[in-house]
Parts: C-alpha cells; structure tokens; sequence
C-alpha cells in the first residue's frame, strides 16, 4: 500500500522526543491503513528514505486528530509543504496508549532498531 500526500506543519512534539516526524496529509480519496507503527520506504523528490511511520491518535500525548506522520532515518531537510510519497512494508505494532513520555520514547527505540532489521532484508 502506498499513501501519497502533502507534508504540512505538525505539532512538532517527535523533534522533541528524538524522532523529528514529516507530518502528511494525504492526497483526497487516499485509503488510510489500520493505527499503528509501520516500517515504510518513502519518495521525496525522487529520492529513496527508509522510516517508521505512525499512523493514529497518539492517545499517549492527548491531542485531538487522526495523525500520520513519519520518522526518516538519517534525514535532516525541510521538507514542509512538499509531495511524498509512503510505500507500507510491513506494520510493527498496534497503537498504544502509554505511561508517559519516556516510556513512549522507550518504545520508539526498539520499533526504529525492529524497523531498522526489517528494512534492511
């Protein structure tokens, strides 16, 4: 599966946590996957990222809003109001409601180092 969109400002919380995410509002009449934490390969401006991606509520967090957002691994560039493109590998988990922030920090590390693993076959 694949999820087109437009990378539009966020909250900016997962720079703060570690883990900058490209914010994405997809393209009208796009198919939404089930919430949770994919392991994804993304197209920005013809060039390949590996990354996690999150698609949900961040129940943890407490903001209001269905959220898809993704993680690029070795990636620091603007990329705010530009096409990407998301192509779904495979899903790591379901989406959890956890007891903090550090704990939820705790859990992005081993879904990076699980996606790492996955993404790298």
């Amino acid at each position: 599966m694949i999820i087109k969109g437009k990378v539009i400002e966020g909250e900016k919380i997962g720079r703060t946590l570690g883990f900058p995410t490209a914010n994405i509002e997809p393209v009208e009449g796009s198919v939404i996957p089930e919430r949770g934490v994919y392991a994804v390969l993304v197209i920005i401006e013809g060039k390949n990222y590996k990354g996690m991606m999150n698609i949900g509520y961040r129940p943890t967090l407490n903001i209001p809003g269905l959220s898809i957002e993704v993680n690029l691994f070795e990636f620091d560039e603007d990329i705010y109001g530009k096409d990407i493109e998301v192509q779904i590998v495979k899903k790591i988990r379901d989406e959890v409601k956890f007891n903090g922030i550090e704990e939820l920090k705790k859990q992005i590390f081993k879904d990076k180092i699980i996606v790492n693993d996955i993404l790298s076959h």
